[in-house]
């Protein structure tokens, strides 16, 4: 039952518990039952493609939806398209209004459905789509041509006509923030860098409708069934794909979203103590299980920051001397005497401490966020026994959960105990991990 409670919860072991899940009938889904339980399964349904051949007309709806208005331009181009069709087919009508009015007036629902699915179908393979397709082809060309400049520039290039220490780390810095942006918009526009372009264009060419439906069952049984799985394996713990990725600081939701969410979570009220307490009693440490790795890198920046203190001291002390012996030449380097040698051989230990020290930041940053992803997931995670579920589920909507009541009228026992742990997933607390982006991305990827 995905709720928008406020309670709050430990993590958990993977594995631990059972996600409660309803089970589609011969005759009828559960979403087409007006439940009144909210699963993960029925959050997902909501957004996937629905794929009946009894009903075109939504089937016609959601290709369209999916395939062709989710792309200002092919639609666009499509637009144009249908209404040359309409054209040929009334070239007497006055205009395009009556045209369309007229294909309107030429059948059922169903066999205009099935009849547009045949205009898509043509439109796909047509050089008006191919020419919006190769267009887009060639932007995408020139993003990964701009990301793969920038990231393959080498730190002479990042640093050139900079001399103070402290400017080429920050252009340094500057740089690698640059090159995350742009890895994100290829990320977000799925523009998958790995392809050469004839790949993407193949990639990107809409379905016919064959196609379609048959991508869209696989996007169907992929959601619904080892997406939400893992689901069901990973949310509140410490563990999973996605909480590898926040290690390294690729996330879903913006860094700048989960640093705002975890501030909300730890602003200073009960929840987070809650929170604290019960990750201690399930064996867990009470601020994560990222706090060691935070605690560890903040003390390994510490300990470069000192080293680094230390021999800037010592060049300072340098520098001094050099002025004292040679008040005309700026550049303690150019002396020639020891006081020289030795500033000179401070350089190469202090641009190794602060490229260590670049590094050790970015770890922190990585480990603070994939912090607050831990914690919006041990939050995202509601457990209850199965008779807490059993009780809030409606006699209407029992035969959909077989697993949890015996079928009616039967004196078998269920085939769940009262007090076996299950759990579910707050509706917010996936919108807070990206899942439903992620599960959308995942769905228009396969439909595309």
């Amino acid at each position: 039952i995905v709720s928008p409670e406020t309670r709050m919860y430990a993590v958990r072991q993977p594995n631990a518990g059972q996600m409660i899940k309803e089970t589609d009938l011969p005759d009828i889904k559960y979403i087409e039952a007006n439940p009144k339980v909210k699963t993960v399964g029925l959050r997902f349904e909501e957004d996937l493609p629905y794929v009946d051949e009894a009903f075109p007309n939504q089937t016609r709806a959601e290709y369209y939806r999916n395939i062709i208005e989710r792309n200002p331009s092919l639609d666009a181009a499509y637009r144009a398209y249908a209404d040359d069709v309409y054209m040929q087919m009334f070239p007497d009508a006055p205009d395009i209004e009556t045209a369309r009015r007229a294909y309107n007036n030429t059948g059922s629902q169903k066999s205009l459905a099935l009849d547009q699915m045949r205009i898509f179908s043509e439109f796909a393979e047509s050089p008006e789509a191919m020419y919006v397709l190769q267009d887009q082809a060639e932007q995408r060309e020139r993003a990964v041509e701009e990301y793969n400049l920038l990231k393959n520039k080498s730190k002479k290039e990042i640093t050139e006509g900079l001399t103070d220490e402290q400017a080429k780390k920050e252009a340094k810095e500057a740089h690698q923030a640059k090159v995350d942006e742009l890895e994100l918009n290829l990320l977000q526009k799925d523009y998958a860098p790995e392809l050469n372009q004839a790949q993407y264009l193949q990639r990107i060419m809409p379905p016919n409708s064959a196609e379609y439906m048959r991508r869209a069952n696989a996007a169907r049984k992929y959601i619904l069934g080892e997406f939400r799985n893992d689901i069901a394996k990973y949310v509140g713990t410490s563990q999973g794909p996605q909480m590898e990725l926040a290690k390294r600081g690729i996330t879903i939701p913006t860094k700048k979203e989960l640093l705002e969410n975890l501030a909300q979570i730890t602003g200073g009220g009960s929840d987070f103590r809650d929170l604290k307490k019960k990750r201690q009693e399930a064996g867990f440490n009470p601020l994560g299980e990222m706090q060691p790795l935070i605690s560890k890198a903040e003390v390994e920046l510490s300990e470069q920051q000192n080293a680094l203190n230390e021999l800037n001291i010592k060049r300072n002390q340098l520098r001094e001397q050099h002025s004292l012996m040679m008040p005309e030449e700026p550049d303690p380097a150019k002396n020639p005497t020891e006081i020289g040698a030795q500033y000179r051989a401070l350089k190469n230990p202090m641009d190794a401490l602060i490229d260590k020290m670049t590094k050790t930041r970015k770890q922190l940053e990585n480990f603070t966020i994939a912090s607050a992803y831990e914690t919006i997931s041990d939050i995202a995670f509601q457990p209850k026994t199965a008779k807490e579920f059993k009780e809030e589920i409606p006699y209407s909507e029992r035969h959909f959960f077989p697993n949890l009541f015996p079928p009616r009228g039967s004196k078998e026992p269920s085939k769940t105990p009262d007090e076996a742990p299950m759990f579910n997933v707050r509706m917010k607390g996936m919108r807070d991990l990206g899942i439903d982006f992620l599960a959308t991305q995942y769905t228009n990827a396969m439909l595309d």
